[in-house]
C-alpha cells in the first residue's frame, strides 16, 4: 500500500501493514510479515505512442 495503515488478521494472528509495505493473506493461513515494496519502475524512456506492438 502507498499510504495509511491496514490491520490484517487471520488464524488468530494480527499484523499492521504501514505505507511502503505489503503482505499476503491466504484463507486459513496466518498473514505473512510485511515486506518493503519494490521501488516504482522508471518509465521516463517509455514511448508515448506505439506504432506496432512488440
Amino acid at each position: 500500500m502507498l499510504s495509511g495503515l491496514v490491520q490484517v488478521e487471520g488464524e488468530k494472528k494480527e499484523i499492521t501493514v504501514s505505507a511502503g509495505f505489503e503482505t499476503i493473506a491466504v484463507l486459513d493461513v496466518p498473514p505473512v510479515a510485511p515486506v518493503k515494496l519494490l521501488s516504482a519502475p522508471d518509465l521516463s524512456n517509455t514511448p508515448v505512442l506505439y506504432e506496432h506492438l512488440p
